[in-house]
């Protein structure tokens, strides 16, 4: 069997979703890959470049903080990088199908990652953002869905560009459940929902264009966000 690594960090709110997550495809992953699954502590640097080094995995589903030019796991250690921060590092997932569930990491990490020979990337342009109280609630479902999708999809031996209309098909499934929500935070939910849509890449294999994101006015309302996986980690609406 070939090797798959998922990397879980879990040290701050937003990334004990994205760990729940990544979490839900490790059943699937067994039955056809032998899956080293690096979850908080083991989310550093050092460990999961072993495993890259090591095992040669063929797909890559790591969560963790990022933004165009760095993945970061564990304590926000930069996992994978590249121009213009020094030392690039792209080459340590080359020739590897490559999810990162992290903020902006599909504006120049991502491109970079896939100009390599037999290279794919599949991620965000901007920031993610959701929302939740706790990992599996009503208000993160549709967030979490679209990714679970994102990496089954991959999982099963799917495309890239097969895998980012599977998230994009979760996506509208959530834009239409709260569409019909008379929730007050609603509108807000379809917002994030609809910029993530928007937002998700895939190098090369398409979308090929960068989208054109929406200008929506988010209403202020009293929910916890979690900014997933940038520089914000937890955001409040007052």
């Amino acid at each position: 069997m070939q090797n798959l690594i998922i990397v879980r960090p879990s040290y701050d709110f937003a990334l004990e979703f994205v760990s729940y997550w990544l979490s839900q495809t490790i059943d699937n992953a067994s039955k056809k890959f032998v899956v080293y699954d690096l979850e908080g502590e083991h989310a550093y640097p050092e460990s999961i470049h072993n495993i890259l080094e090591e095992r040669k995995p063929v797909l890559t589903l790591m969560g963790g903080h990022g933004n165009p030019e760095i993945y970061s796991g564990t304590d926000k250690e930069y996992v994978i990088w590249t121009d213009p921060e020094p030392n690039p590092n792209i080459n340590k997932v080359k020739g590897m199908v490559n999810f990162l569930l992290s903020c902006s990491t599909g504006a120049k990490l991502g491109p970079d990652i896939a100009s390599q020979e037999n290279t794919f990337f599949v991620g965000y342009l901007t920031d993610f953002i959701f929302a939740g109280f706790e990992p599996g609630d009503e208000y993160s479902y549709y967030f979490g869905k679209a990714n679970i999708d994102i990496a089954n999809a991959l999982i099963n031996g799917k495309t890239v560009a097969q895998a980012v209309d599977a998230g994009i098909k979760a996506f509208d499934e959530g834009i239409n459940y709260w569409n019909k929500s008379e929730s007050a935070i609603a509108p807000m939910i379809n917002s994030y929902l609809l910029q993530n849509k928007e937002s998700l890449v895939a190098y090369p294999g398409g979308p090929v264009q960068t989208p054109v994101l929406s200008e929506t006015k988010l209403p202020l309302a009293p929910i916890i966000l979690a900014a997933a996986v940038a520089g914000l980690s937890l955001l409040m609406l007052k």
